[in-house]
C-alpha cells in the first residue's frame, strides 16, 4: 500500500507542476476542479483516520511532541486546532458508519464529515438526515442544520453550556 500510495502522491505532484489553466476551456476546468476536490476529500479521509491511528498508537510521543494534535499539526502544516478537530472527527466516526463511508468515498469534506460527527454524536439518529443534508446544500446550511440538531439534543442549559464550554 505505501509504494502504491507514494507512487499516487508523486503523479498528483506531477501533475500540479505541469497544470496549464489556460489550456482548458471552462467546463474542462470545472471537470477538473470537481475531481481534484473529490481526491481532496479522499485524502482528507485517510489523513484523519491515520492521525487516529498515530493517537491511539501515542507514536507521537516519540518526537516529543505535547500531545498528537500538535504531531498532526506539524506534520500537516495545519493549526493545533484544526488538528484537534480532524481528531475528534476520526474518534466519532467510530460509532457513525454512515458518515464514515460517506467520508471515505469522497462524499464529504473534512469540514462537513466534523460538522455531521459533532451533531450525529450529540443525536446518532439524525446521522441519516445530516448526510442527505450535506449532499443537497453547502457548508452553512449543514452547519445551520447541525446546530439545531444539537440545541435539540440538549436535554436542559446545563447540558447547552458544557458544550459551549468545551
Amino acid at each position: 500500500m505505501f509504494e502504491e500510495v507514494r507512487s499516487s502522491v508523486a503523479a498528483l505532484e506531477t501533475v500540479a507542476r505541469e497544470l496549464d489553466p489556460g489550456r482548458f476551456d471552462g467546463h474542462d476546468a470545472a471537470a477538473l476542479l470537481e475531481t481534484f476536490a473529490r481526491g481532496e476529500r479522499v485524502c482528507a479521509a485517510a489523513k484523519s483516520l491515520l492521525a487516529r491511528r498515530v493517537e491511539e498508537t501515542k507514536v507521537w510521543r516519540e518526537s516529543g511532541h505535547r500531545s498528537a494534535a500538535h504531531w498532526v499539526a506539524e506534520t500537516t502544516g495545519e493549526t493545533v486546532g484544526a488538528a484537534v478537530r480532524t481528531l475528534e472527527t476520526a474518534r466519532a466516526l467510530d460509532s457513525l458508519p454512515a458518515t464514515a463511508d460517506a467520508f471515505r468515498a469522497g462524499q464529504l469534506s473534512e469540514v462537513q464529515a466534523a460538522e455531521i460527527t459533532s451533531a450525529a454524536g450529540s443525536a446518532p439518529q439524525s446521522e441519516a438526515a445530516l448526510l442527505e443534508k450535506a449532499a443537497e446544500t453547502g457548508v452553512k446550511g449543514l452547519r445551520d442544520r447541525c446546530r439545531a440538531v444539537r440545541a435539540g439534543a440538549e436535554q436542559n442549559d446545563q447540558d447547552w453550556a458544557r458544550r459551549l464550554h468545551a
